[in-house]
């Protein structure tokens, strides 16, 4: 009767074998498929460079003149008959905002300003040279 025995035991033992093989195998394919949901829902965030990069070509195309002194440059951000922030800054309230919060700040290769009622000045940032 041990001979009846010893192949179902075997067959089992393989049964089992396979068992825990394939609930590694599940195991797996469910965190693989948990990692590829995580990639697909979470949106890459975007660098700063890349936020700024919409406001830095809005600042750009405003129509700057230059102080005699060569020392930066003046734009108007208020329109005069209405008092309202021009065209191309309109999208970005933000901007406007935390000048008037913080007083000044940098975008790209300029630092910003306001100035008076209705004007934005803009200055050259000077790179400080790297000590290597």
């Amino acid at each position: 009767m041990s001979s009846i025995i010893d192949p179902r035991i075997e067959k089992l033992s393989r049964l089992d074998a396979a068992v825990d093989e394939l609930i590694r195998t599940a195991q797996s394919i469910k965190k693989d498929v948990g990692e590829m949901r995580k990639e697909i829902l979470t949106p890459p965030q975007p660098s700063a460079k890349a936020t700024n990069e919409p406001l830095e070509k809005a600042l750009e195309g405003l129509k700057w003149t230059d102080y005699p002194s060569n020392n930066g440059a003046w734009a108007f951000y208020l329109e005069k008959s209405t008092n309202k922030v021009i065209k191309p800054l309109a999208p970005f309230p933000e901007f406007i905002t935390q000048l008037k919060e913080k007083g000044d700040m940098t975008v790209g290769a300029y630092k910003y300003k306001l100035s008076g009622e209705r004007f934005l000045q803009r200055f050259t940032v000077s790179k400080k040279p790297s000590s290597e």
